[in-house]
């Protein structure tokens, strides 16, 4: 019996539905803490205990995953699955030591983390986030895993375990929200603590079915040294997306009860566009790339990046319209019930929407980043980001005045145009022989269009939302809004339409 193998195009689009399952599920998990919890006390000491692990520990762990794959490209191409194997282990086990050292210093000193990072938080506030807090450590030690794991896993083009693994997650989540509304808000944690375990337990299983096995070798030696020194620049380019964020946290805390709650369910609904628009696209081809680096391909590497780059922008630009038309329709629709009340819609709504203004500069920068890692410059997109926090930081500190918590969702997406122009200009100064977007016309023409398609979809609901329910009503504005833009776009001769299929066919070397 012949093995079933689904083709790489198959596997594209279930991970378009599952990504869509996965965020939808997201949905489901944040509308049931704020129908139990709300924007109050509870959530906001949760999410800050989720938070601040990251700002230690997470952005390293990720910049590690995102080192290890062109490393990983270049000895399996080079030296076998065995010594891949070997470097694989090392890689975990350096990220081990560091990681639970510094989880048992942020356990002891959970309750001085805790002023810091939320000043504005009272007494009783800081003792249920301290307690939080403890226990989210541990996400960072099963992280490990699922980073790494999941990256060898992309390697090897295999995307939809790691992505079913994600949807457990969020059940673990939901079932710790309701059964701790029922018992205690301390159970809260674990939801999220056992999720991260069974990820970790999966993708471990399931790495080990592609090729993977785990060894605990302590050697680090120069290939740890290599990919430690991509790592740093990565690291400080994820440390200070994560300073952004600390700071919009830390001024959001003085403001009214709640504020950071509604960055986050805001920033939540932005995170699913772009992970629709963008994570998509910079999963599948990123092993793609590294690939070619190793093999020596610059010509595939720059076909790569030009077609990812025209269908990011295609995608990400009306999506970009379509929340800002549609902001207010949407977080009713995902949020509004139960403890989650019309003030809390409209704080809300407002980070939302200007949370907005960044989802296309987001795909824009997500993927000049990625081609950046390929070409093993790791630094030039530090350097960006760094100018990005300043321009954040400044903002932050002259919108809250007058903004409050829209301010700071204002200067995040500011900060985000900012990166990617800096991003776009070095990567044109760097490497002028790999074309970015075929023309400022096209680009004209992508925003001109999604500008109609949208507008179309809103008079439509302006008609049918007195009439029909809410949520019918939004659904078929989008549908029009589909409608109207694949219209334009054929009758324009876009052939960007045909390369989302060119895009995800397997090559010949395939």
């Amino acid at each position: 019996m012949k093995k079933f193998r689904l083709t790489t195009a198959q596997t594209a689009v279930i991970m378009a539905a599952l990504t869509l399952g996965s965020k939808f599920l997201g949905f489901i998990r944040e509308a049931v803490l704020a129908n139990y919890y709300g924007a109050g006390m509870v959530t906001d000491a949760y999410k800050i205990a989720l938070s601040i692990p990251n700002y230690l520990l997470a952005a390293a762990v990720s910049a590690f995953a995102a080192a290890y794959m062109p490393e990983l490209a270049n000895i399996s191409e080079n030296k076998g699955p065995d010594e891949a194997n070997t470097f694989t282990s090392r890689v975990i086990n350096f990220q081990l030591i560091i990681s639970l050292a510094v989880s048992v210093l942020g356990m002891i000193f959970a309750v001085p983390l805790v002023r810091f990072f939320a000043p504005g938080f009272g007494a009783e506030s800081v003792s249920l986030a301290a307690y939080y807090l403890r226990a989210s450590f541990l996400l960072v030690v099963f992280n490990i895993f699922i980073n790494v794991c999941g990256a060898y896993m992309r390697y090897k083009e295999v995307f939809i375990p790691e992505m079913v693994f994600g949807l457990l997650h969020d059940v673990c989540i939901i079932a710790a929200i309701v059964i701790s509304f029922r018992t205690s808000s301390l159970v809260l944690i674990y939801g999220t603590v056992i999720g991260y375990f069974l990820r970790a337990v999966f993708g471990m299983g399931y790495s080990r079915r592609c090729g993977y096995r785990y060894s605990f070798d302590t050697q680090f030696g120069p290939v740890i040294k290599t990919v430690a020194a991509m790592a740093l620049p990565i690291f400080l380019g994820g440390y200070v997306t994560q300073f952004n964020t600390m700071i919009d946290r830390m001024l959001a805390s003085r403001l009214t009860e709640g504020s950071i709650s509604a960055l986050d369910y805001g920033n939540l609904i932005v995170g699913v566009i772009v992970a629709v628009t963008t994570t998509i696209l910079t999963t599948i081809i990123y092993p793609r790339l590294t690939k070619a680096f190793a093999q020596g391909d610059m010509e595939r590497i720059s076909l790569l990046c030009k077609d990812s780059m025209n269908i990011g922008l295609l995608v990400s630009v009306p999506f970009m319209f379509g929340s800002l038309a549609f902001g207010g329709p949407v977080v009713q629709i995902m949020y509004e019930r139960g403890a989650f009340g019309a003030a809390a819609t409209t704080m809300t709504t407002q980070a939302f929407m200007w949370y907005s203004l960044r989802i296309c500069f987001a795909a824009v920068s997500g993927i000049i980043v990625y081609v950046f890692y390929t070409l093993h410059d790791t630094k030039t997109p530090v350097y960006c980001s760094c100018a990005s926090v300043a321009v954040n930081v400044v903002l932050n500190l002259i919108l809250v005045r007058v903004m409050a918590h829209s301010g700071l969702a204002l200067a995040t997406s500011v900060a985000a145009v900012v990166n990617a122009v800096l991003l776009w200009i070095a990567f044109r100064r760097k490497h002028s022989d790999i074309q970015l977007m075929e023309s400022v016309s096209k680009l004209v023409k992508i925003v001109a269009f999604s500008a109609v398609s949208v507008a179309a979809a809103y008079g439509l609901w302006l008609l049918v939302r007195g009439v029909l329910p809410a949520l019918i009503a939004l659904v078929l504005a989008i549908l029009a809004a589909v409608g109207v833009y694949l219209i334009v776009l054929k009758l324009a001769g876009f052939e960007e339409i045909a390369l989302i299929k060119q895009l995800i066919r397997p090559s010949a070397s395939e």
